[in-house]
């Protein structure tokens, strides 16, 4: 067991030098010699290995079930999958796929708009979801103007959204959800989304909940007096979950895809020409850091003991980096997660839509995966059971 100066615990040592490896009581807190224990699932007279199974299957491709997974099953600390990646590699990766601006990608079903509001202007995407939690960025501008005192922002957002985009085979779609901050001009946001029924505004919550987009809560609409003339729903959005999976998804591209050119799951693909270094350094703009951590390695004592030590790790803007093209993958990622729970998409449901919004079938990679398509139910044998080797597997890795 190594000491904090680096030594080594000898395993027999006599009594007068007990003093020396003695370890004060720190409730198992010391980080590299203090011994701990853990019982996970296994040990629990009644739960079996399937049920764990199954639970571990369920949770791939979620953030929050794996969190609920590693923690109540495997009785270990949750390591987020989030990481810095470099924006230069991103601008590098977009280069390498061919995906034209404007066209929903084959294995595309959904359309969602997000729209940052600052004092500048407003900055409008547009994403395009498939399964397996694939994503595409196949539009974005930006519309000039104070969008708390000049009419122009909200007249070029409000064309904007009625904009179709059509398929490889000639297919028109419009948008199927459009999300806008109200952090910025709430006022004018509000009356913009009362009047269009696919136009809602969101609010970025920093809680942790199990849920990416919590339950609208009705917001009084005033006009210049002051007087409340009509009301809005405005959807609260949890960020850190979400924002971890974006983070995740980004992470994806820039790994690229495995020896048979099938992408990971999880994965934010851009457009070439959408992505450039100041888009890419937005994207970027926020890294996960600890809190306590920064203070531990602080000189200032008093910025130390203002750190609780149940403070939890959180997503922090980089200094000098804008976040706004941040912000709408966010929101992106959580209205399509709000949609898929709200029409009830299942993998069954996505090959529907595809086929309908596309006319002929999706690509084989996504559903004509042999044994390991998501679209074909299979029944549990004896043989399928996995071995001792799939759980040493399981308990090693890490998403």
């Amino acid at each position: 067991i190594p000491m904090e100066d680096g030594s080594e615990v000898p395993p027999f040592f006599p009594a007068s030098d007990l003093s020396k490896y003695k370890c004060e009581p720190c409730e198992g807190r010391c980080r590299n010699h203090q011994p701990s224990w853990h019982l996970w699932a296994a040990y629990a007279p009644k739960e079996t290995f399937d049920a764990i199974w199954d639970r571990w299957t369920v949770a791939q491709g979620n953030t929050t079930k794996l969190r609920v997974f590693y923690q109540q099953d495997l009785a270990e600390p949750y390591e987020t999958t989030a990481q810095t990646v470099e924006w230069e590699k991103i601008v590098d990766a977009a280069r390498l796929e061919d995906i034209p601006t404007g066209v929903i990608p084959v294995n595309a079903g959904l359309l969602i708009s997000t729209a940052d509001v600052q004092g500048y202007g407003i900055k409008w995407a547009v994403y395009a979801f498939g399964p397996e939690d694939q994503c595409w960025i196949i539009d974005r501008e930006i519309f000039e103007g104070d969008p708390s005192k000049s009419d122009e922002p909200w007249i070029a957002l409000a064309d904007a959204l009625e904009r179709s985009y059509s398929t490889a085979s000639g297919i028109e779609k419009k948008l199927d959800l459009t999300g806008i901050d109200s952090g910025y001009a709430t006022q004018r946001v509000y009356r913009f989304c009362a009047s269009r029924p696919s136009v809602i505004p969101v609010d970025g919550r920093q809680d942790q909940k199990p849920g990416w987009v919590g339950t609208p809560t009705a917001q009084k609409i005033k006009d210049e007096r002051g007087r409340v003339i009509a009301k809005v729903s405005l959807y609260p959005i949890y960020l850190y979950d979400v924002k971890c999976s974006v983070m995740g998804a980004i992470a994806n591209l820039v790994d690229g895809p495995n020896e048979t050119g099938q992408w990971p799951r999880n994965t934010l693909h851009i457009a070439h020409d959408i992505c450039d270094a100041d888009f890419s350094k937005e994207l970027t703009a926020e890294s996960l850091i600890d809190a306590s951590e920064e203070a531990r390695s602080s000189v200032n004592r008093r910025a130390r003991n203002l750190v609780s030590p149940k403070s939890k790790r959180e997503w922090k803007r980089i200094a000098g980096r804008a976040n706004d093209w941040w912000d709408t993958a966010v929101y992106a990622f959580a209205l399509c997660w709000y949609l898929r729970t709200r029409r009830k998409i299942t993998n069954e449901r996505w090959q529907i839509l595809l086929n309908e919004l596309h006319g002929a079938k999706p690509e084989d990679d996504l559903f004509e995966r042999a044994e390991n398509s998501p679209f074909v139910s299979k029944k549990k044998t004896s043989g399928d059971k996995p071995k001792m080797a799939d759980y040493s597997a399981m308990l090693n890795s890490k998403k």
